[in-house]
């Protein structure tokens, strides 16, 4: 993340036109940029703690009579896990 902020800053330098040697961009230099910027890492979480157990409980009976209605080959997956298969690892 720190490598490609560097990078883009030195891209955006050089397409303004500011002469090489002008600017240092150091890990300091990215550090103080982070801070006025506001740009920290932060880790997302899933929606797990938001559920309410006792409502999941009450409901997967009510779920499962009405799967049970259809035949397997008409039954999928109903899972995020597409949605999440390009997500950067933690």
């Amino acid at each position: 993340m720190e490598a490609i902020l560097i990078e883009t800053a030195k891209q955006l330098a050089d397409g303004i036109g500011v002469s090489d040697g002008t600017l240092k961009f150091s890990p300091g230099w990215l550090q103080r940029f982070k801070e006025r910027n506001g740009i920290r890492l932060q880790k997302l979480h899933g929606e797990s703690s938001s559920v309410d157990p006792v409502t999941i409980a009450d409901s997967l009976p009510l779920l499962k009579n009405k799967c049970e209605t259809y035949p397997l080959e008409r039954i999928y997956n109903m899972d995020e896990t597409g949605l999440f298969y390009r997500l950067e690892p933690d």
